[in-house]
């Protein structure tokens, strides 16, 4: 299945990397899961909010990982600790903007469950992952981790040269400046993908934890559903870490083209429609959306791996 990391791995061996869902994917792979079973578990996630929730999941997701990860995660993962890496986007507690978060890579935990608020932490999404604008972690604000980085950060000592970058948008030519619009939508191929940011800021912000309620941007954490700022700066989507900021290894069309979707037409996915998928899945076809997405992703690797032959 397509997520954002790099590494490709030998459970309890190999360190990888990885942000968002590809942060959960590493985990489960470090522990020695195979692909079959990792798509089982986000069935799982989805299976459990349909029979909970209905069509009522939105801003209900962590409930559901915080579910999943417990049940899935062993009490004891000090085997594996060492060889991961997570990455999340802080915030700065002085502003009500979401722009210009940290980057801070996370690779020591307290136990299991601060490496489950990190999970969630990586992949937190306003008013979509949770009721609120941002999460907390170790009593930071935070944000999914796309938002303050990049493959670089992720890394193992910055070197890009030396780890298999994966990412799951379609990120189109490399050094191409022209976006697909086709979709009604600014969310289209990564180069293009919501503004975008240039820079990483790389030094933590020194948010005062005793005064969390105190914060500026606490003024602004309950400002759910999103349609509550409309008309209003700034908007809950921060800018994105474009994917391409370093050249992917293996990325959904760089090997096999874009799948037909719905399955049975003869109409292949624009990039732009593959990247509205990541903020609203077909969940009335998800089963056959998670099929799509994992098939395509397992060729990818398999010729990504036909090619370094």
């Amino acid at each position: 299945m397509y997520q954002h990391l790099c590494c490709a791995q030998v459970p309890g061996v190999t360190p990888t990397s990885g942000l968002s869902g590809g942060a959960y994917t590493l985990t489960l792979a470090q522990l020695g899961w195979n692909g079959t079973a990792i798509l089982a578990f986000w069935r799982s996630i989805v299976d459990e909010g349909k029979a909970r929730l209905g069509a009522d999941m939105l801003g209900r997701l962590n409930a559901l990982s915080v579910w999943a990860l417990q049940e899935a995660l062993p009490a004891d993962l000090s085997n594996v600790y060492s060889r991961m890496r997570i990455a999340v986007s802080q915030l700065d507690g002085s502003k009500t903007t979401f722009n210009n978060s940290a980057s801070w890579v996370i690779d020591k935990w307290e136990g299991r469950d601060d490496l489950i608020s990190n999970l969630l932490g990586t992949s937190y999404l306003p008013c979509f992952s949770g009721p609120t604008t941002y999460t907390i972690f170790r009593n930071q604000p935070v944000l999914d981790g796309a938002f303050g980085n990049g493959f670089k950060q992720m890394c193992p000592a910055g070197n890009t040269n030396n780890c298999i970058k994966v990412a799951s948008w379609h990120v189109g030519p490399l050094g191409s400046t022209t976006c697909d619009q086709r979709c009604g939508s600014d969310r289209v191929a990564a180069k293009c993908a919501v503004p975008a940011r240039t820079d990483i800021n790389p030094v933590l912000y020194k948010n005062n934890t005793k005064l969390v309620d105190r914060w500026l941007l606490s003024e602004v954490q309950l400002r759910c559903p999103e349609k509550d700022w409309q008309g209003l700066e700034p908007y809950p989507l921060p800018y994105y870490v474009p994917h391409a900021s370093t050249p992917p290894d293996i990325y959904p069309g760089r090997f096999n083209p874009l799948p037909v979707w719905p399955p049975g037409s003869n109409t292949t996915l624009l990039a732009c429609e593959w990247q509205n998928f990541a903020m609203d899945p077909p969940l009335e076809r998800f089963d056959e959306f998670l099929e799509m997405t994992y098939g395509l992703g397992y060729k990818d690797a398999v010729a990504w791996h036909a090619a370094q032959l």
